[in-house]
């Protein structure tokens, strides 16, 4: 017997390193797992691309409209294990229970995909259901096909609280970041931290894109008096990637909106 290649559904994340998560799977639906095993349809996974293959005795040849005829609408639960994934991707409303309704169509190899209400009980870690149309594929029969499913990473707004015990002796003189792109910070202005520890907090005028890695840090450029010496100094300090765990959100029609990703640095 000899396998041939049906088509290959990619998962992109912008969050990610080459758009590749390593957290995303694809579960057929009993019935599909049951339609698969009867068309002798192989998936396998590789990183972030799930690919199909179709199972015939001819080596060389392989007619997708007689092979697979009659295969019609599978169905898969899209899930993903990362705790996080809800707060990083900009898709999903910070506080709505639903899952994404993703379907193919026939005019692009874009995944269409909504975010809507469920009304069946989900599995562990389930984020959306994927009805995949083999009628699609079967008249679009194009070799090693690629369908393309896209998810974006939050643009909240960037914030920097900068905590500088007394026990430093610095008078701060000039402030400022250094930027990973073309945003700039917003401040210092003063804060509070748990309501008694004095901060100065710098803010990117704009939304930036959250990261998982970078491979360009915000630098703290910094100018102060020593008040012991009584001698001017500088600093420079590589700030730290905001994690998505520090989203700040606020209420808007009762609906949470993440707007901030703080991050607190003890100089």
């Amino acid at each position: 017997m000899h396998f041939h290649k049906l088509l290959t559904i990619r998962i992109d994340h912008s969050y990610f390193e080459e758009g590749i998560s390593p957290d995303f799977e694809l579960l057929p639906s009993q019935d599909t797992s049951t339609l698969l095993r009867s068309n002798k349809i192989l998936m396998r996974k590789d990183r972030n691309q799930f690919n199909f293959y179709a199972e015939s005795s001819e080596q060389d040849s392989f007619d997708m409209v007689v092979e697979l005829a009659g295969l019609g609408l599978l169905q898969f639960h899209l899930v993903n294990n990362d705790p996080l994934f809800t707060t990083y991707t900009s898709e999903i409303p910070i506080n709505n229970h639903g899952i994404f309704h993703i379907r193919n169509n026939s005019d692009t190899h874009l995944l269409d995909m909504e975010f809507g209400p469920v009304n069946r009980e989900i599995r562990v870690n389930e984020v959306g259901v994927l009805m995949l149309d083999m009628d699609i594929v079967i008249d679009q029969n194009e070799p090693e096909l690629i369908l393309v499913l896209s998810f974006t990473s939050r643009e909240p707004l960037w914030e920097y609280q900068f905590v500088i015990p007394e026990s430093r002796n610095m008078e701060v003189s000039r402030m400022r970041i250094e930027g990973i792109g073309n945003e700039n910070y917003v401040g210092p202005v003063e804060g509070t931290l748990m309501e008694t520890q004095k901060t100065l907090v710098m803010t990117t005028d704009r939304p930036v894109a959250l990261s998982q890695n970078l491979h360009k840090y915000p630098i703290l450029k910094l100018n102060y008096i020593d008040t012991v010496t009584n001698v001017s100094k500088e600093l420079e300090l590589k700030l730290p990637n905001p994690s998505p765990e520090s989203i700040r959100t606020v209420s808007r029609d009762g609906v949470l909106t993440p707007f901030l990703v703080t991050s607190i640095i003890y100089v």
